[in-house]
């Protein structure tokens, strides 16, 4: 019989936090499920140290393709009904599963679930990801720690990015008929574009409780310079989004773009990068003229608290 939930767990050079995360799946508290992990051209031994693991491990291999490409091939090779994603440098709590199936059961056209998420890492700890952000104002229907929503909520999604990879558990057959992750956006956005398709169709449920920790590390890709290429490649999805639903979603997605293009504006102004930030400034305007004065007072004053910390 197939399982009833399908673990992708994608990894590159990460063996020692890969068996911390596969552990955490391990000890789960619902074992009705398999692990797919997917080994995206490790270097290390990888490879040799899961053949001694024991349980329902599966190990799949890809050359370097970026996190989507590994994702796909794990969705592909998939047999439960729904599939659970973690990185191989997160943790689950033991009862992520349980919980999660007894909201599917309770609420059986729900598609889409994710959960609050526990941060740590060189800075300290963070708790509360979800508080405080746009989802927070959604219709709900409240079950335990969970939120099930009551309409969709794609654009709460568009306004702020609050789903955390390492939580979402989504129905197969949903990531099958989107065709899977887009490759192109790798390495940052194609998650965030495949939870916003998803949640233009489909009912979610939130949980508030934390679920996962997620390890911010020295080696991650937000804390390795990246930022302007992360918030290019959001700008890239975005675009195409505001092309597939700007009919009915345009006022909010072309804010979100204004807001990326001056993020990129000041991370160009801090490196005297002067005509490429010139050029996200016009872009704002267009994507907000109304509130492009303020905006303009407000990345400028950024701007110079970067330069003053620099200096100094």
């Amino acid at each position: 019989m197939n399982p009833y939930f399908s673990v992708v767990i994608p990894t590159y050079n990460r063996w020692p936090l890969l068996y911390d995360a596969l552990q955490s799946v391990l000890e789960q508290t619902h074992q009705d499920l398999e692990i797919l992990v997917v080994d995206d051209g490790s270097t290390d031994d990888t490879k040799t140290q899961i053949t001694r693991l024991h349980g329902p491990i599966r190990l799949l291999t890809c050359n370097r393709g970026g996190p989507a490409r590994a994702r796909n091939i794990g969705i592909r090779e998939a047999r439960g009904r729904f599939i659970a994603f973690l990185d191989s440098d997160d943790l689950w709590y033991p009862d992520h599963l349980a919980e999660a199936l007894e909201i599917i059961n309770h609420y059986p056209k729900v598609d889409f679930l994710f959960a609050d998420t526990r941060f740590s890492g060189p800075a300290g700890i963070r708790s509360s990801y979800l508080q405080g952000k746009a989802i927070e104002s959604v219709p709900f229907e409240a079950s335990g720690s969970w939120r099930i929503f009551n309409r969709l909520i794609y654009q709460e999604l568009v306004e702020a990015s609050t789903v955390t990879t390492s939580t979402v558990i989504v129905r197969r057959t949903v990531l099958q008929q989107l065709g899977g992750f887009d490759e192109r956006l790798t390495p940052f956005g194609e998650d965030s574009d495949m939870w916003l398709r998803i949640c233009a169709t489909s009912r979610a449920a939130a949980n508030w409780s934390v679920r996962v920790e997620r390890r911010k590390l020295d080696d991650g890709l937000m804390l390795s310079g990246q930022e302007f290429l992360w918030r290019t490649k959001h700008l890239e999805l975005f675009r195409r989004h505001a092309i597939a639903w700007g009919r009915s979603h345009r006022g909010v997605i072309h804010k979100r773009l204004a807001d990326l293009h001056q993020e990129r504006a000041i991370l160009s102004l801090h490196k005297q990068a002067y005509g490429t930030a010139f050029a996200d400034l016009c872009h704002v305007a267009r994507y907000n003229p109304t509130g492009f004065l303020g905006r303009w007072r407000h990345m400028t004053k950024r701007a110079r608290n970067r330069l003053r910390r620099r200096v100094n």
